[in-house]
C-alpha cells in the first residue's frame, strides 16, 4: 500500500464517506447535532451567564456524581444546568442554599421525558431521564 500503516489505520476506522455525518444533511434536521451546537452557542449570546466569565457553582456531594448539577451567575442573572449523560434515570436531592421563586426551562429534553427539578426547603429535588439535559432560567 502507498500509506503508512498509521495511514491505513486511520483510514480504515473512517469508513465510507457515506456513513460520516455532512453540513448538507444536517441541515434540514432540526435535531442534528449541527443543529444543535448553533442552539447552543446561540443560547450563550442570549445568556451572559452562560458566557465564559460568570460566576460557577457545583452542586455535588460525596460519591453522587450524577447528575452534574451547577449555577452559573453573572450579575442577577442566574441559569441552573443539570445534565445526565448516564444511562439510567436518577432521582436524588441536592442541598441547595440559594433560594428561587421560579425556574424557567430554556432546554429540556432527552430521548423520552425531559428532568422535573423541584425546590422544597433547602433542597433541590432532581428526577433525570437517561442521556438528559436541563437548563433553566432562576428567578
Amino acid at each position: 500500500s502507498p500509506f503508512p500503516a498509521r495511514e491505513r489505520r486511520a483510514r480504515a476506522c473512517a469508513g465510507s464517506s457515506a456513513n460520516r455525518p455532512n453540513v448538507a444533511q444536517q441541515e434540514n434536521d432540526p435535531h442534528s447535532l449541527l443543529n444543535y451546537t448553533r442552539r447552543l452557542l446561540k443560547l450563550r449570546k442570549e445568556y451572559p451567564a452562560l458566557a465564559c466569565r460568570s460566576e460557577i457553582k457545583f452542586w455535588q456531594e460525596g460519591k453522587n456524581n450524577y447528575p452534574l448539577v451547577y449555577e452559573r451567575r453573572k450579575g442577577n442573572q442566574r441559569i441552573l444546568i443539570c445534565i445526565n449523560p448516564s444511562g439510567k434515570e436518577i432521582k436524588t436531592v441536592r442541598r441547595y442554599n440559594r433560594s428561587f421563586s421560579k425556574l424557567t426551562p430554556i432546554i429540556n429534553e432527552n430521548s423520552h421525558q425531559g428532568q422535573i427539578v423541584k425546590l422544597r426547603g433547602k433542597n433541590l429535588h432532581l428526577h433525570v431521564q437517561p442521556l438528559s439535559i436541563g437548563i433553566y432560567k432562576i428567578d
